[in-house]
């Protein structure tokens, strides 16, 4: 039975593995390069020609990329540090293909920012990859008997990659984080211990995407 456990778990990866890489396989390779620009603008819809053009072609990408990273919160939990800066150069630092990356600053962003507004914005940085972000989560705080209380988020976040050339999305990811801090002398309120507990599961999940979408574009 745990033979064929490990049999059935190893099968399952290698399926996993066989969707994720399905661009570098021949068959996606032999066919046209797309061209055109194929984002609309809200309320309308792709004419049955570009449909077809988009899933018969495939995006080709530029040796060196630079990269742009969309904040799409209500409520920015991410905090932009020099620090965290250097952690994403760090990650892409072995990536052969991005070269650069780049927070766009909230003051280019229109009160309801739409897919082609925002790629619009990352074409003016002149980026080829736009990434979009957004999380949500789920925060609550309980007293207990041995320490001060404690903090616990349960947060999500979802990105997905635009080409900006063509406004196609070729690769989406999630990332899911459960996080308990306990309280301490430094937090002079519930809401401080629950900041940083949002804080830290944010900072867990951003990495997480950070690497999976270096991984996938360092093919």
């Amino acid at each position: 039975m745990k033979s064929l456990f490990c049999l059935m778990f190893l099968v399952s990866c290698a399926q996993m593995q066989a969707l994720k890489d399905y661009t570098l396989t021949e068959e996606y390779q032999k066919k046209e390069k797309l061209d055109g620009h194929f984002l609309k603008p809200e309320g309308q819809s792709l004419s049955e020609g570009e449909v077809q053009k988009l899933l018969s072609g495939k995006i080709v990408y530029q040796e060196k990329m630079k990269l742009v990273l969309a904040f799409e919160d209500e409520v920015p939990l991410f905090k932009v540090t020099s620090a965290k800066e250097k952690v994403w150069k760090e990650l892409l630092s072995k990536n052969k293909k991005i070269a650069d990356i780049q927070v766009m600053p909230s003051i280019l962003k229109s009160k309801e920012s739409t897919l082609d507004s925002l790629r619009t914005m990352a074409i003016l940085m002149q980026a080829d990859l736009l990434l979009i972000l957004k999380s949500r989560h789920q925060s609550d705080f309980k007293h207990t008997f041995l320490s001060h209380g404690e903090a616990k988020t349960v947060l999500t976040v979802e990105a997905i990659a635009v080409d900006t050339r063509t406004g196609a999305i070729p690769y989406s990811t999630i990332s899911s984080q459960t996080l308990t801090l306990e309280k301490e002398e430094q937090d002079f309120r519930l809401r401080d211990v629950i900041e940083r507990s949002r804080l830290a599961a944010y900072d867990l999940a951003f990495t997480e995407i950070m690497e999976s979408v270096s991984n996938y574009f360092n093919n």
